[in-house]
């Protein structure tokens, strides 16, 4: 079935500013390949925002540390899904490096927020996406040339294609056959 994005609370606010910062949110783990992103920092001098917690923080504060990026890549940790609201907003880019293969939540509310996403996952070719090879320079060469893109565009395809209020109709509808 996919997952439902309440489209109401993920949305645009014209009012906020979009920054130039990256954006990376999800679990801490090997497989998220949150030092992708870090890496690629070499190569641009955005700031980059990494939201989530888990068992690899450590690993990636020293990488920071390791490359002189400290300055730069602020670990934000675990957040409410308001103050998480306001990170995608703000940002200027989400990246997504996940080795999962799976569709991640977070994708979807970064689109819905008008955000465009980087990803190096090729299964999300059907999403409005940039899809890059899962190499450092190929992700900050996409940062570097990002175009902004139609916000209004990429939230409204998530409004259509997975949004609550059509998942919910759907989902009922398999229980009910």
């Amino acid at each position: 079935m996919g997952h439902g994005i309440d489209v109401d609370f993920f949305s645009p606010d014209e009012n906020t500013l979009r920054g130039t910062a990256v954006l990376s949110a999800g679990r801490l783990s090997q497989t998220k390949r949150h030092d992708l992103v870090i890496r690629a920092a070499e190569h641009f001098p955005n700031d980059v925002r990494i939201v989530g917690g888990g068992p690899e923080k450590h690993n990636l504060e020293k990488l920071a540390d390791q490359l002189s990026l400290s300055p730069r890549v602020h670990f934000i940790g675990p957040q409410t899904q308001e103050c998480l609201r306001e990170e995608y907003r703000r940002a200027g880019v989400f990246v997504h490096t996940s080795e999962t293969g799976s569709l991640d939540k977070v994708v979807l509310e970064a689109l819905a927020y008008g955000l465009p996403v980087i990803t190096t996952a090729a299964s999300l070719a059907d999403l409005p996406v940039t899809i890059v090879s899962p190499t450092p320079s190929a992700i900050a060469a996409e940062v570097l040339a990002n175009q902004q893109g139609d916000a209004r565009a990429l939230a409204a395809y998530v409004q259509e294609h997975h949004s609550l209020q059509k998942l919910i109709p759907a989902m009922l509808q398999l229980l009910m056959s």
